[in-house]
């Protein structure tokens, strides 16, 4: 998101009557809806692996990042 709308999304935010408006709104404007749940799903970051230095875990705690690493894909 641009400088400007993260403003905006937090402004809103922090006027729950406003935001219960613009949300019944957008929700009767189903392509309205669509696109903006489109633009806020490419926008958020995809699933990432941590960068975590192995050297520096546990036994236990290696273990299970071992497994989380191995079931995420690359």
């Amino acid at each position: 998101m641009t400088g400007l709308v993260r403003h905006i999304v937090r402004w809103v935010s922090r006027h729950p009557s406003l935001k219960r408006a613009l949300v019944n709104t957008i929700y009767r404007l189903p392509g309205l809806d669509m696109a903006l749940r489109r633009a806020a799903s490419q926008s958020s970051p995809s699933q990432t692996v941590p960068d975590v230095d192995a050297a520096h875990l546990s036994i236990e705690s290696r273990q299970v990042f071992d497994r989380i690493r191995g079931h995420t894909p690359r």
